[in-house]
């Protein structure tokens, strides 16, 4: 086994946007770790390995979540929907306003776009 660390960052809780009193993006960091297995015969030896029903239900789930995520695409492209480029300019403009938000937590997104434009020079 090894200890794997871990780090992340909540941004709503709840169903709610983190904010502070000020109604600006408060985000939540936390960090963890976790005892991983290298290998199988760790999962075994530790008596962890799923049985036969757990096994069953676990692959179902991922073929559901397929089949789930190839009926969402295709009803997005019957709308019309596509995914955006993420190198299109606008994508990467929306990029860079996240970006700065996150950096500077006390902008607004009005704020953070006017910064970005003037930077752009749009």
């Amino acid at each position: 086994m090894k200890t794997v660390a871990f780090t992340a960052t909540a941004e709503s809780a709840y169903g709610e946007k983190l904010v502070d009193k000020d109604g600006k993006a408060a985000p939540v960091t936390y960090a963890g770790t976790y005892e991983a297995f290298e290998n199988y015969a760790e999962v075994e030896s530790a008596k962890e390995a799923l049985s036969n029903d757990e096994h069953t239900t676990a692959v179902n789930n991922k073929r559901k979540a397929a089949a789930k995520a190839k009926a969402m695409q295709k009803a997005f492209d019957d709308a019309g929907l596509k995914k955006p480029d993420p190198n299109s300019p606008d994508m990467l403009r929306k990029g860079m306003i996240i970006n700065l938000m996150k950096q500077k937590p006390e902008l607004d997104e009005a704020t953070a776009a006017s910064i970005i434009d003037s930077i752009l020079g749009a």
